[in-house]
């Protein structure tokens, strides 16, 4: 039997490092971009969101967004694409701007050297807290997502995600009507880094 869609009146986020045709490295993308599809047409306002890591065409600016990280403001930038499916469903997409997503030798990775880039913490941390912020900055279509969404992680790139949600949005009243889940496509690739590099915080040891 054909599985039925419940809850439809809650709005999903899909969180991705990579989305077909945009940007792409391996599996990952494909099937990102076609889980926002079929969520969409099984009848939930979709959102799929990605960084931006190239001048993409037919795109329209939304917004820009302080935002809080490494003891520091960055200013993000989002693009928005909607992709019409049938007579009332769609798929968002959202992009997030921000120069250290425009790497030409990779998404992760200076592929020539087959060096890792040296601030990917920051920069996905970074597209993580982005990736919150959007559903309530974002008047898509003139009307925001909300505070009441479904967000989906996927892969080590948005694996603060739910921690950013849990220790930061939560205890400032923020989301509390929102779920994550999250999604591991390659236990191959874990995106480790040195304890080092967060910082001390009251909710504990977080990118902050």
């Amino acid at each position: 039997p054909q599985y039925i869609s419940k809850n439809t009146d809650v709005p999903v986020v899909i969180v991705t490092s990579e989305i077909s045709p945009w940007s792409k490295s391996g599996g990952l993308a494909l099937v990102t971009a076609s889980l926002a599809v079929e969520l969409a047409e099984r009848g939930h306002r979709t959102m799929a969101i990605s960084p931006m890591y190239d001048n993409y065409e037919n795109v329209t600016w939304l917004a820009d967004k302080k935002i809080w990280l490494f003891n520091g403001e960055h200013v993000v930038k989002y693009f928005h694409q909607y992709h019409k499916l049938g007579e009332t469903t769609g798929v968002d997409y959202i992009f997030v701007d921000h120069p250290c997503f425009h790497r030409p030798g990779g998404l992760y990775y200076n592929q020539q050297l087959g060096v890792e880039y040296a601030d990917n913490l920051y920069r996905f941390a970074l597209f993580c807290l982005a990736a919150l912020e959007a559903p309530v900055t974002l008047a898509v279509g003139g009307v925001c997502y909300g505070d009441r969404v479904t967000f989906i992680g996927n892969d080590w790139q948005t694996a603060l995600l739910p921690v950013y949600l849990t220790h930061r949005m939560r205890p400032s009243g923020r989301f509390t009507n929102s779920r994550c889940l999250f999604i591991v496509h390659n236990f191959g690739y874990q995106g480790i880094y040195p304890h080092n590099k967060l910082e001390n915080n009251p909710d504990g040891p977080l990118p902050m």
